[in-house]
């Protein structure tokens, strides 16, 4: 290791939180900061900082926006 540089590892977790379209699609993680906005305006900060944690109600799909969005496209999976 360079003299002067340290690794440091982050072990993020995405939140869960409540989206528009959680019963038809399910939980989309890693959208943009726009989607968790948009879906829970002023305490989207508190959620995302760890202070708030909603609980993910049973039977909702967990997909990361990879599996969902054809960025190259932009088509869309089901």
């Amino acid at each position: 290791m360079a003299e002067g540089i340290n690794v440091e590892w982050h072990n993020y977790r995405h939140p869960y939180y409540n989206q528009l379209w959680l019963k038809e699609q399910g939980f989309i993680s890693h959208l943009s900061l726009m989607d968790i906005f948009f879906n829970h305006g002023p305490e989207a900060l508190i959620i995302l900082t760890g202070r708030k944690l909603i609980p993910r109600p049973e039977g909702i799909k967990v997909r990361h926006a990879d599996e969902v969005m054809s960025w190259g496209d932009k088509s869309y999976a089901n």
